[in-house]
């Protein structure tokens, strides 16, 4: 995908953009090509699709704390997120490894295949 063409397809699924990580997350995204089984647009639309949007603007400034999410971890770092963790800390959960062999959806518009639930028993949960 060109360069332009990521660029307007991000600025348009993430609720507020900028330029500087919109450009990071286009380099980091090339770098990962060759190793990785998804793209980093395709993985940030899995996270709009299942989590907040103020999850998915969090996955999305992840890259800004020196230590991105790869495309694959980012199902997983949506999950810390939505949860409460930073940006920063889940930057630093990528940095560490801790975000790798938990496998979300890889399109858009398949389910997940994790679910949280409350239970509430007697008007408590």
């Amino acid at each position: 995908m060109q360069k332009k063409e990521f660029i307007r397809q991000l600025n348009e699924l993430v609720p507020r953009p900028d330029p500087v990580t919109t450009e990071a997350l286009y380099r980091f995204d090339r770098e990962c090509a060759e190793t990785e089984y998804i793209d980093m647009l395709t993985a940030l639309r899995v996270v709009a699709r299942n989590f907040s949007e103020e999850t998915l603007q969090s996955a999305y400034e992840i890259i800004q704390n020196q230590n991105a999410a790869l495309p694959s971890e980012l199902f997983t770092a949506a999950v810390y997120l939505q949860a409460g963790r930073t940006p920063a800390e889940v930057s630093g959960l990528a940095r560490e490894g801790r975000l790798m062999g938990f496998f979300g959806p890889e399109r858009p518009e398949e389910l997940s295949r994790i679910a949280t639930c409350t239970i509430v028993e007697s008007g408590r949960e």
